[in-house]
Parts: structure tokens; C-alpha cells; sequence
């Protein structure tokens, strides 16, 4: 950390050596003290995190934050609440969400909103507060997504106990994904099946732990290293993220977070893998130009498969491949995969723990903090 930290203050001293900028000297001057004040907090949210302390951590990071906008000379959130200036705006980190499906055939979603909605107006007619963020209606099911802070648990033992919602469908929370985590930098001496129980050995945070630790798969690599992937358990996944590298028998390796979005690398539809394209009925479409690949010439014009089907999109750019950042509907499905994501819950959170994303369909990552000389492209063919 401490040897990144003195790389970044060396490239932004050269970059605004030459004053290209309006406040270049004073500009360098905020950033340097920004990195000394996160090297200062390093060390005390890792053992923050480490301890799942997260309320703790929340104050740690506000004081950061609030420092940042002293550096750059602007005002903290708290300051423009006191100065009574417009609050910025901000998305939630994440979701709530809870699922209702329906019990019987004749029933159309569309009546299965109508008594939903109708459910709505009854918990806020007896005072509910609750915040609801959207309502979707589904194939099967109607979804309510509430923001992350509200109390979703309430909210649908209200709807379970309503006798026109119970009378044609199940209500229930939205399972949720264990984090993924990937180990960059393993020694090819090491089993990637053995290197869960290695790091937990090595790590104090993580004794005993082995059992929180499900492998996924090896990254595709040419050198003599290689990066290997893991389904972990929330409490894991803090920790890891907290230390930022640990040490196996032999080596220290890197660890960052990742997010597996479930796309097909046949014909780049999201929801299944390549495995189950065929016997689904999708026809493979070529990765440059998008067209579907039977008999086709390609154009080698580089054309988002999705983007050009999309009537939102198909106007806008689609010089980008299909399973990219750049794509505005794979970006949506990388989101969507977060929010589904437990990162800060308990272990013992009603959550899915397997890993159903098969080697065909992990081409798509992305890493939301890339080692230096990495990109950020969610694909490497």
C-alpha cells in the first residue's frame, strides 16, 4: 500500500510539473495529503472489516470523505446539510428485494400487480412508511425493490398476511449470491483446491475458515502465475477485501473483488451458458459485426449483438462488443448482479452459495479495483 501510495504522489508531482493545469501546485498539494490521510485509515479498516465491524468502519470512512472534500476545497455533505445548499445526489449502494410469485395458473401477473398495489395502499393506509423503490411485473411473479435501509422483513410478513395476496401467490425474499473473489499471481506449486486451506493456515483473520471457501475456477493465463477464483462467504470476503493481499505456504498473492454476470459466449444473451444455448433454441452470433453466424460473412465492423436488437439502443453507439463495460446492457446486468450480491449481510443469510456459473460463461468479469497494467474490460478473448 505504502509503495502505491508513494508511485501515485511521484506521477501526480511530474504530471503537474509543467503547471498545465489552472491549480496545478495546489491541485498536487490536496492529493498528496489525500493519500497520506488513506494510508493513515489503511490500517484501521482492515481491522474494522476483519471484525465485521462495519458501523465502525461507516464512521472511519465518513471522516475520510469529509477530509477528502477539506483537501479539494469542497464542502462535506454535512457542511451543505448545515449551509442549507442543495444536498447532492446520489443512487443507492443496493437493493432490497422481495418476490412474489404466483400459486395459480388462471391468475395473470397483470391481476397479480392489481392486488399487490392494492396491498400497497392498504400497509400505507395503517401508517407503513416503508420506501419502495420500484415495482416490476414479471413473467411469473411481481418484484418489489426496496433501498437497502429500509425494513424489508416487515414489509412482506405484512403481505403474508394478507388473505387476497395469499390466496394465489407465495411471498418470500430474493435469494442472494455469495461474494466472488479472485487470487491473482498463484504459483502454478500450488492446487488451486488446496489453496483456500494455504491461505487461512497463513492468515490469523482467517483460521478455520477453509469451509467458507468454495473454488470456482482458474483464470486463463499465459504466464507462469495464474488467477484462481472463489465463491466465499460475506464475513470471508470482508476480510480479504479489508488486507488486500495474503500470504499462502510460499508466496504472497493479490486479491480483489469480482462480479460474474451470466452471459452465453454463443450468442450473448444473458440468463444461460454456451452449454445450454443450443438445446434452448438461440442461434450463435458472431462477436464483432453481431450478425448470426450461419453462413455469414462478417464485416469485421465491430457491432454489439444485443445493442442492435435493443430498441433503446439500436440508434445509439454500438461500436463495442457485446460482453463489455462499454455495453450499456451488459453494464446493467453487471449492476443487476451486484445488487444481488451479499456483501455486508451474515453468513447465515438465506443466499445462494453455489457456483452456477459455469467456465464457459466466466469470460465476463470484471475486476472493480485492476492490479496496475490490468484493464478494466470485462472480457480477455
Amino acid at each position: 500500500m505504502k509503495e502505491r501510495v508513494a508511485e501515485i504522489k511521484d506521477y501526480m508531482k511530474n504530471r503537474f510539473a509543467g503547471g498545465q493545469t489552472k491549480h496545478a501546485a495546489k491541485d498536487s498539494q490536496h492529493i498528496s495529503a489525500l493519500l497520506n490521510e488513506i494510508l493513515k485509515t489503511t490500517d484501521e479498516m482492515s481491522v474494522l472489516v476483519a471484525r465485521s465491524g462495519i458501523e465502525d468502519m461507516s464512521k472511519v470512512l465518513t471522516g475520510l470523505v469529509e477530509k477528502a472534500g477539506a483537501f479539494g476545497g469542497r464542502q462535506s455533505y454535512a457542511s451543505i446539510v448545515n449551509t442549507g445548499q442543495p444536498k447532492p445526489s446520489s443512487s443507492p449502494v443496493g437493493e432490497k428485494t422481495f418476490i412474489i410469485n404466483k400459486t395459480k395458473q388462471e391468475t395473470s401477473t397483470r391481476e397479480l400487480l392489481h392486488e399487490v398495489n392494492t396491498g400497497i395502499r392498504k400497509v400505507r393506509a395503517e401508517g407503513g412508511q416503508v420506501k419502495i423503490n420500484k415495482v416490476i411485473e414479471g413473467k411469473t411473479s411481481v418484484i418489489v425493490k426496496l433501498p437497502q435501509t429500509e425494513d424489508i422483513d416487515t414489509l412482506i410478513n405484512s403481505f403474508k398476511n394478507m388473505d387476497n395476496i395469499n390466496g394465489i401467490a407465495k411471498v418470500y425474499p430474493a435469494k442472494m449470491l455469495d461474494p466472488v473473489v479472485a487470487f491473482k499471481g498463484v504459483s502454478s506449486s500450488i492446487k488451486s483446491e488446496e489453496l483456500a486451506k494455504s491461505i487461512c493456515s497463513m492468515t490469523t483473520q482467517l483460521r478455520g475458515m477453509e469451509d467458507k471457501f468454495k473454488y470456482m475456477f482458474d483464470m486463463k493465463s499465459g504466464s507462469s502465475t495464474r488467477g484462481v477464483v472463489f465463491r466465499v462467504a460475506p464475513s470471508v470476503y470482508r476480510i480479504l477485501v479489508g488486507l488486500g493481499r495474503v500470504f499462502t505456504i510460499n508466496q504472497v498473492i493479490n486479491v480483489s473483488k469480482k462480479v460474474l454476470v451470466r452471459q452465453c459466449q454463443r450468442c450473448y444473451s444473458f440468463g444461460h451458458n454456451t452449454k445450454q444455448c443450443e438445446s434452448l433454441g438461440f442461434q450463435p452470433k458472431c462477436h464483432t459485426c453481431g450478425q448470426k453466424e450461419a453462413g455469414h460473412k462478417c464485416t469485421k465492423v465491430i457491432s454489439c449483438a444485443n445493442c442492435s436488437q435493443h430498441p433503446k439502443y439500436k440508434h445509439e453507439d454500438l461500436s463495442h462488443p457485446p460482453n463489455c463495460d462499454r455495453c450499456p446492457i451488459y453494464d446493467l446486468q453487471f449492476k443487476r448482479t451486484e445488487q444481488k450480491t451479499n456483501y455486508f449481510g451474515l453468513d447465515d443469510q438465506n443466499y445462494e452459495s453455489t457456483a452456477d456459473v459455469t467456465m464457459a460463461e466466466t469470460t465476463n468479469k470484471r475486476s472493480l479495483s485492476p492490479p496496475e497494467g490490468e484493464k478494466g474490460e470485462s472480457n480477455k478473448r
